[in-house]
């Protein structure tokens, strides 16, 4: 029987990838998405937020879907500001995780599909399922796939091409309020702390969401106000801002996509200011 295996965060991505193949992908492939699918969160590092995650995957998931794999004494790292990402993480998943099923979603989105995010884009997943495929030959007779439902288009149209901002707006759309209440926070115990490097980047989106649909994520207080910090002195995101600013200026795309780049410009106003230098 042919399994969909979705490894889940607190975050944004991996909630909508459920959505997704709970409403729509599990249909038109012919799956049963209760029977077919699994969802299995991975601890692979020792983070001060774990407790905090657990407890919000909780709130978002059936309790009886979620498998719960815990490597982090294998994998011994603490998350800081500083050095959050966890080097070689989606090669992990894709190797522990194709065992389970002949599908796994890994989810980038579309503006992360350029040659400078090395582990998200087409390039990755490629690789990553010729990798798991010869794997997995032993018992199966069909490819492994490793991919990004949100990155291409499937044969049958079965995939959206989103970026985070379009995620928003695909649960609202269909009356999915709790993704306000994903994180992926650095913070032990704020669900958006607005001063590490994924609020940064989560309040843009959530922003540009305002911005084109008028989406407001509380209608009572500012987008800004639901953050701790101000997510707009946001080091890390300031910091982001002018790697994009000098990406422009070089037409260098290799690391962050034009249309990533606008889409943070429109949000923090940067047209208005290079106009004025």
């Amino acid at each position: 029987m042919y399994k969909l295996c979705i490894p889940i965060t607190g975050g944004l991505d991996s909630f909508t990838a459920y959505h997704y193949a709970k409403r729509y992908y599990c249909y038109r492939m012919g799956l049963d998405f209760e029977k077919d699918t699994i969802l299995v969160y991975v601890n692979l590092i020792n983070s001060p937020y774990a407790k905090k995650e657990k407890e919000t995957i909780k709130g978002l998931y059936p309790h009886d879907k979620i498998h719960y794999i815990d490597i982090k004494g294998y994998y011994d790292k603490v998350t800081s500001m500083e050095g959050h990402v966890v080097l070689g993480r989606n090669m992990m998943l894709a190797g522990l995780l194709s065992g389970l099923a002949e599908e796994v979603w890994l989810c980038g989105t579309e503006y992360e599909d350029n040659t400078g995010m090395y582990d998200k884009n087409s390039a990755f997943f490629k690789v990553a399922t010729q990798c798991a495929t010869q794997a997995c030959l032993y018992e199966r007779d069909i490819p492994t796939i490793i991919r990004s439902p949100f990155q291409s288009f499937g044969d049958l149209g079965s995939f959206l091409l989103m970026e985070k901002h379009h995620m928003i707006e695909f649960l609202e759309e269909r009356n999915i309020f709790e993704w306000r209440y994903t994180t992926s926070c650095f913070h032990p115990e704020y669900l958006r702390c607005g001063s590490c490097p994924v609020c940064g980047k989560r309040y843009v989106y959530e922003k540009m969401a305002e911005i084109k649909w008028h989406i407001l994520f509380d209608k009572n207080i500012s987008l800004e106000n639901t953050y701790i910090d101000n997510p707009r002195e946001n080091k890390y995101l300031l910091e982001t801002l002018e790697k994009m600013k000098l990406a422009k200026k070089t037409k260098n795309y290799s690391r962050y996509h034009k249309e990533r780049i606008q889409c943070y410009f429109e949000v923090m106003n940067v047209q208005q200011e290079i106009k004025k230098e």
